[in-house]
């Protein structure tokens, strides 16, 4: 087992949940193990589980590791990836269906889901390296007022926000159902920020990075 990979089990509440989460499954793994949660396990028999509790006992002259250990027995909290490990795998994963384009097709289609995820890094920055299971609604609210407040200075209009939600909300709902999280709740459903695009741009037209060159070589 590779040496980061302990180091990883045991660092405290600072080290991301799902490397901590991953390594746990190697670890178990790499003993001959499926990683079970631990209450899944509690509501097995003792001789279904028997094997499992030899394995992390280890024997008087070479016991188990505690970290490997609490792998095997299911001890590390369950956590899903975070919303950029999501995007790779969702392109991975639907990659057949974008068998017949282009690369110039397959880059145009990537794109805007790409830059989706990186302005909700930026917008929330403290759930970048979260799990996707980590994102509340509170930070779908912080996403929707970091794009509000670039619609109401006039530098992007409402229809690229909602575009944003709509690729992300599509990732994350698409990714747990190939990967098996239908429970998930989605936490990027639909932003509602058309009507405000509407009600704004009634009052002022948009302006974008043009206009601000425009405007700079007016005042020269």
């Amino acid at each position: 087992m590779k040496r980061a990979e302990w180091h990883l089990l045991e660092l405290g509440e600072e080290a991301l949940a799902h490397e901590k989460f991953a390594a746990a499954k190697r670890m178990a793994e790499s003993r001959g193990f499926d990683y079970v949660p631990s209450d899944i396990l509690l509501r097995r028999s003792f001789e279904e589980n028997l094997p499992r509790l030899m394995a992390a006992a280890g024997t008087e002259t070479q016991p188990t590791p505690p970290e490997v250990a609490k792998a095997i027995l299911g001890g590390v909290e369950v956590a899903l990836p975070p919303l950029r490990e999501v995007l790779q795998e969702f392109i991975a994963l639907t990659k057949t269906k974008h068998m017949r384009k282009s690369d110039r097709q397959r880059h145009l289609w990537r794109l805007p889901r790409e830059r989706a995820v990186s302005n909700f890094e930026k917008a929330v920055p403290r759930r970048a390296k979260a799990g996707i299971d980590r994102i509340t609604r509170e930070d779908a609210l912080a996403f929707r007022a970091w794009w509000a407040a670039r619609i109401e200075a006039g530098e992007i209009r409402a229809e690229t926000a909602h575009k944003d939600f709509g690729h992300l909300s599509q990732i994350i709902r698409h990714w747990c159902e190939l990967k098996g999280h239908t429970d998930l709740e989605n936490p990027l459903p639909s932003c509602g920020l058309t009507r405000l695009s509407i009600r704004w741009s009634a009052a002022r037209p948009f302006r974008g990075t043009g206009w601000r060159r425009a405007a700079h070589r007016r005042d020269r």
